[in-house]
């Protein structure tokens, strides 16, 4: 019980030393500009000229689907997270965390302060970008245009669908942050450098888009293009299989590189 008890100690500390990271602040920060930048000028039309009909659930959804973000999220994510174990390597912190830990409570740290950090890093950034488009652009009136009807129904048939919509998607892009700053994570044992661990996640979802059919592709899971199939239960397992995969891997990786 005590050593469960001090791996969830360590687990929490380092989710609270990787959020406070300048690392995650940042990727937030630059998550909020990629979307903004898809609605500047909507935005200045609304602020300046005294543009109306221009709704924010529906210029969320432009920025979030049919801008850059779908390809900057990937490396944002693992900006902010997937350096976990290379900072821990370069520092030599985790041959401290084993001698003072064991193995058991020097992995699952290090991997849940990361891919905690890459999730928080995009879900923070897309939730600055909610907050702006609920400030400036109109409330919107009817959520159910916006994507399939009947794969968001309980979100946009309710009362305010609109930023329930919107928040939904601040939650999936936490969910994506997590699997893919992880992945960085895993692959950055076999090869402890810097560019391995940021870009990688990259390099791979962009693989996948090419080699997975549409439904399994990972930037699916961020944003719906193929909005017909959607639902939310194949998302999360999907998700959830993904990030115990990665989990596997580093615990594999980890333990061969570094314990035997």
């Amino acid at each position: 019980m005590n050593k469960k008890w001090n791996t969830n100690r360590a687990i929490l500390y380092s989710i609270r030393s990787a959020c406070k990271s300048y690392h995650v602040l940042l990727s937030a920060v630059i998550c909020f500009l990629v979307l903004f930048a898809e609605t500047a000028g909507s935005a200045y039309d609304v602020l300046f000229h005294g543009a109306i009909g221009l709704e924010d659930a529906y210029s969320f959804n432009i920025a979030f689907h049919f801008g850059y973000f779908i390809w900057a999220a990937p490396l944002i994510c693992a900006f902010a997270g997937s350096g976990a174990y290379c900072n821990a390597y370069e520092a030599g912190f985790y041959r401290q965390q084993l001698v003072r830990g064991g193995y058991k409570r020097s992995c699952p740290s290090i991997w849940f302060g990361g891919t905690f950090s890459g999730g928080v890093a995009l879900a923070g950034g897309v939730l600055l970008f909610i907050l702006f488009q609920v400030i400036v652009f109109e409330p919107c009136q009817d959520a159910t245009v916006i994507s399939a009807f009947d794969g968001w129904l309980p979100l946009l048939s309710a009362k305010h669908g609109g930023l329930w919509y919107m928040l939904a998607h601040a939650g999936l892009a936490f969910l994506f942050g997590a699997v893919w700053s992880g992945i960085g994570i895993a692959l950055s044992v076999f090869q402890p450098n810097r560019y391995v661990c940021y870009f990688s996640p990259f390099i791979m979802c962009m693989c996948a888009a090419l080699v997975f059919p549409p439904c399994f592709q990972p930037l699916e899971m961020l944003v719906q293009m193929r909005w017909e199939t959607f639902n939310f239960p194949q998302l999360l397992f999907y998700q959830g299989l993904l990030y115990s995969a990665g989990y596997l891997a580093f615990h594999y990786a980890f333990k061969k590189e570094l314990i035997q």
